[in-house]
C-alpha cells in the first residue's frame, strides 16, 4: 500500500484493535513485547521519514548531519511508542515525535528554514500576502471566494484543514489526516497542489 512517505507498512484494523486492547491492559511485559514488535514493523517507515526530511531540507550531502537525523528520528520514534496507546494510527501519532526531533537537530545546526518555525495561521500571509497589492486586508475573503469555485476535491481537503469562515486551522495537521483518513505525506501533497491552485488564481484576480 502506497500511503505517505512512500510506502508505509500499515497495520490492519484488527491488529490496531488488538494493540489498543494490549495497551489498555495491565500486562506490562506484553506491552514491552508489543512495542518491540511495532518498532521492528515500522522501522523501515522511520528510516524513510528521516530520509525524506533530509532530502526536503537539501542536506543529504552532509553525511554527519544525515546520520544525526536518523539517530534522532529513531529516538523520537521510540519515545512515541513509550506513550502510544493505540488510539490513532502510528504514522499520525509517531510522526509528530519524529518530526519534532528532526527539527530540533536542524535548529541546533542552524539549518532549519524559517517557514518551518511559523504556524499554519501565519503561513497564509507568508505564502499569499506577496501576491496582494494591498497587504492582507482582503486575503481571507479572496481565498474563500477562490475555494468556493475550486474543484470539489480541493474544497473537501481545504475545508477539512481550515475553518470555512476564518481560514484558521482546524486543530492539528494530524487531526486533518484523521478526518481525511490519510497519511501526513498524502496531506502534504494535496495541500501543495491546493496552494499552487490558489496562487495561480490570485495572480489573475
Amino acid at each position: 500500500m502506497v500511503d505517505g512517505y512512500r510506502s508505509i507498512p500499515m497495520l490492519s484494523e484488527s491488529q490496531i484493535s488488538m494493540v489498543r486492547n494490549i495497551f489498555k491492559g495491565d500486562d506490562e511485559n506484553l506491552k514491552v513485547e508489543t512495542r518491540a514488535i511495532l518498532a521492528y514493523h515500522y522501522m523501515p517507515w522511520v528510516h524513510r521519514f528521516c530520509g525524506d526530511f533530509a532530502q526536503k531540507h537539501r542536506v543529504m550531502g552532509d553525511k554527519v548531519l544525515v546520520n544525526e537525523l536518523y539517530q534522532s528520528g529513531y529516538l523520537g520514534f521510540m519515545e512515541s511508542l513509550e506513550n502510544y496507546n493505540g488510539a490513532v494510527k502510528i504514522p499520525y501519532y509517531s510522526g509528530k515525535y519524529i518530526h519534532g526531533r528532526l527539527c530540533k537537530v536542524m535548529r541546533l545546526r542552524g539549518q532549519l528554514r524559517t517557514y518551518e518555525l511559523v504556524s499554519y495561521a501565519q503561513r497564509w500571509k507568508l505564502e499569499y500576502g506577496g501576491l496582494m497589492g494591498h497587504g492582507d486586508e482582503n486575503l481571507v475573503s479572496k481565498i474563500k471566494a477562490i475555494m468556493m469555485d475550486a474543484p470539489t476535491e480541493y474544497k473537501q481537503w481545504f475545508f477539512a484543514r481550515y475553518d470555512c469562515e476564518t481560514l484558521k486551522p482546524r486543530g492539528s495537521v494530524m487531526d486533518t489526516c484523521n478526518r481525511m483518513n490519510c497519511s501526513h505525506e498524502t496531506y502534504r501533497r494535496k495541500m501543495k497542489k491546493i496552494n499552487q491552485y490558489v496562487r495561480e488564481k490570485m495572480r489573475t484576480c
